[in-house]
């Protein structure tokens, strides 16, 4: 599998020809923003007496252009951020959910299967890739490959963990449920830890903001009006 195709499926365009429109979206929107750059400078030169510089003109064709090549790259960027902390923060109560599944004496097929269906409204991208995992356990797929292929997609590394640990406890034949137990509740520790350090941040956030749109209105109150004064001070003494 290309690079390209890996990084489309993390944003979630997993089509067979994901690559393909891909290139075509960016070649359609560079192109078209190009020829409306052009069109916008030939429209300015012939209304106005003083025509553009060729510098100018270069740049009112050039930027459109390279904006319409590189929107698309930047939004499946977007997307696939987006879609990597849905998965991150969602992983932890699919792993309990499934816990709860393998534990009630649900197989682990049929524990995925579950989980997908309860996490479609809250975590749809989790929901969705547990899905495609069930499909390919289905449709007889060695189960090792696909939750090679589950971690793969995802791109996330609590998910590519719980992957090697499946796929241990299943070729040792020790007990899934031990294994996810210990693994869920280490999942739900690196949550707490995550949320704590964005706790952590906001100080450091709020004082710079405090700085800012608040010591300029300070000074200018403090020191403005004996700055106005010696502005007058002066004025007088120059008369």
């Amino acid at each position: 599998m290309s690079e390209s195709k890996k990084w489309l499926q993390k944003a979630g365009y997993r089509g067979p020809n994901a690559v393909r429109n891909f290139h075509a979206t960016q070649f359609v929107l560079g192109m078209g923003l190009l020829c409306v750059g052009l069109i916008y400078v030939m429209i300015t030169n012939a209304t106005h007496e003083v025509p553009m510089s060729s510098t100018n003109s270069l740049m009112a064709v050039l930027l459109p252009g390279v904006a319409g090549y590189y929107a698309p790259k930047r939004w499946v960027n977007q997307r696939v951020k987006a879609r990597t902390a849905e998965i991150q923060n969602g992983f932890p109560d699919a792993l309990d959910m499934l816990l709860v599944c393998v534990e009630a004496g649900q197989s682990l097929d049929q524990g995925i299967i579950r989980v997908a269906k309860e996490l479609t409204s809250s975590y749809p991208s989790m929901s969705e890739e547990f899905e495609i995992v069930a499909h390919e356990i289905k449709a007889g797929k060695d189960k090792s490959t696909v939750l090679r292929a589950f971690g793969e997609r995802t791109g996330v590394p609590d998910v590519v963990s719980f992957v090697t640990v499946m796929i241990q406890s299943q070729q040792f034949g020790t007990s899934i449920a031990e294994a996810l137990r210990l693994y869920a509740a280490d999942m739900r520790d690196k949550r707490v830890m995550r949320a704590e350090e964005a706790a952590n941040k906001i100080p450091t956030k709020m004082t710079l903001g405090t700085m800012a749109f608040t010591v300029p209105p300070l000074l200018i109150i403090l020191v403005g009006p004996s700055v106005h004064d010696m502005l007058e001070n002066f004025k007088a003494m120059g008369m």
